[in-house]
């Protein structure tokens, strides 16, 4: 998405589905769980967000070590499937309509790491994975816009799901 978020016009789409949406997002992207709850109603499409943000608690979250670095493919893919069979779980529908996202991102920081600035997003239902990912050339970008094209690429999934 290139263009800006019409966040209210996408969550009230969404409002008008069925999907039942487990959220996880870690190391950047976390405004995209305020856009996601910031609506009235907004607990008939997600059962829960969560946040692990140390590999400890992603350990944790995972229920075993992550398949890649923190902040890749790999990681965001099974964020998604843990987060797709929770919804399952706290679905009040059949698991049809259940939905895993997972955001994990390496943002631009300070001190600077040797590490590429990268956001992963993965998206999981009964039908398959969808995932997008994109690196970010520090030099040329700040913290701030990094969050917004996490952001951005959040309501990516979830705009897929109102079409």
């Amino acid at each position: 998405m290139d263009r800006p978020v019409d966040w209210k016009s996408l969550t009230k789409r969404l409002s008008q589905t069925d999907w039942q949406i487990a959220l996880v997002v870690s190391g950047g992207g976390i405004g995209a769980i305020e856009r996601c709850m910031k609506r009235a109603g907004a607990s008939v499409n997600f059962v829960e967000a969560v946040v692990p943000y140390s590999r400890a608690s992603m350990r944790d979250y995972l229920g075993a070590p992550m398949v890649g670095k923190s902040a890749s493919k790999e990681t965001s893919i099974q964020l998604a499937q843990v987060a797709f069979e929770r919804a399952v779980s706290f679905s009040d529908i059949d698991q049809g309509r259940a939905v895993g996202i997972a955001l994990v991102a390496a943002m631009p920081t300070f001190p600077a790491r040797n590490q590429t600035n990268q956001i992963h997003v993965a998206m999981i239902t009964m039908n398959g994975c969808q995932s997008r990912s994109r690196e970010l050339d520090g030099q040329l970008i700040d913290r701030d816009d990094a969050e917004e094209i996490a952001e951005a690429m959040v309501a990516e999934m979830v705009e897929n799901l109102t079409g």
